[in-house]
């Protein structure tokens, strides 16, 4: 028996699920699931050892746990959070609800362990689909996206590229929350940019939503000089010369992954390969978090 539970790419709403912000003003993400898992299965030489093991400590289970990731550490898909929900989901042989779930590897992750982050990744890795999730000061409310042609068209159009290592996330969401205050007009500005892109999702607006999340990449790299690097404006300034409508980093920032929404994926994929890097097509999740004999 093993569980596998998805990480995600977020095309809006970020930071705005991290405290304080969520606390005082209510923020929202909206991405999807993807199909790059984190599995866990029960083995005699664990690692992922601090996570894994606040977890059976959680749920007294003394066997050891083996996880396995899909991307590499640091990537921006919310690995780490995916790792917790597998363990949780193979200990709990899937007997306990996607919420629960969910919720305990969130505390897990951030009370327990003291790992600075938000609240999106673990819901991902349990639901799975396109969701809109809405936070608030100890509220969660996900409401998810009917899978429609405008959304397959979409997973046909998003091309992932692995920059290479990510900055610390910790010391970025440290230097963001140094800037709450002169943050605020910008994570503003996100929030409202992710519920325009879930109305441009309904509208079936494919340019509109491009054009939404490049907007959403222009204000992330408000937050923080730690969120982007000179390499990474220069490669996406390239790449949207050849059939990239847009684009983002996912996660914190810094490095890791970057979600490219294309018009024309050919031509985008053999610049990419040209710049050297290795362009990857994903597929979505729907499924979240599985238990399987």
């Amino acid at each position: 028996m093993y569980s596998r539970a998805p990480m995600r790419i977020s095309f809006g709403g970020g930071n705005t699920d991290l405290y304080p912000y969520r606390s005082l003003y209510g923020g929202c993400s909206i991405g999807t699931a993807i199909k790059k898992y984190a599995t866990a299965r029960i083995g005699g030489n664990s690692n992922g050892e601090a996570l894994v093991s606040a977890i059976r400590d959680r749920m007294g289970f003394s066997e050891k746990i083996i996880v396995d990731s899909e991307a590499p550490p640091l990537s921006g898909l919310g690995a780490s959070g995916a790792v917790a929900v597998a363990v949780i989901g193979l200990i709990s042989r899937g007997r306990m609800s996607r919420d629960a779930m969910a919720e305990m590897a969130f505390d897990v992750e951030r009370n327990t362990l003291g790992i600075k982050g938000g609240a999106q990744d673990q819901y991902w890795a349990a639901f799975g689909g396109m969701q809109y999730i809405e936070f608030g000061d100890g509220r969660i409310n996900i409401l998810p996206m009917v899978r429609s042609s405008f959304i397959d068209d979409l997973e046909r159009r998003v091309v992932l590229v692995y920059m290479g290592a990510r900055s610390d996330g910790i010391m970025i969401h440290e230097d963001e929350a140094r800037r709450t205050e002169v943050n605020i007009d910008e994570l503003d500005r996100i929030k409202e940019i992710a519920n325009e892109m879930r109305r441009l999702i309904r509208r079936e607006d494919l340019y509109g939503f491009a054009d939404l999340l490049h907007l959403a990449w222009e204000e992330k790299r408000k937050l923080s000089t730690l969120v982007s690097t000179s390499q990474i404006d220069e490669f996406y300034e390239d790449i949207r010369k050849y059939g990239t409508l847009s684009g983002k980093l996912s996660g914190a920032g810094g490095g890791g992954y970057m979600m490219l929404v294309c018009d024309n994926v050919g031509d985008t994929m053999k610049r990419i390969y040209e710049l050297g890097y290795a362009p990857e097509k994903i597929q979505f999740d729907w499924e979240g978090v599985q238990v399987i004999s």
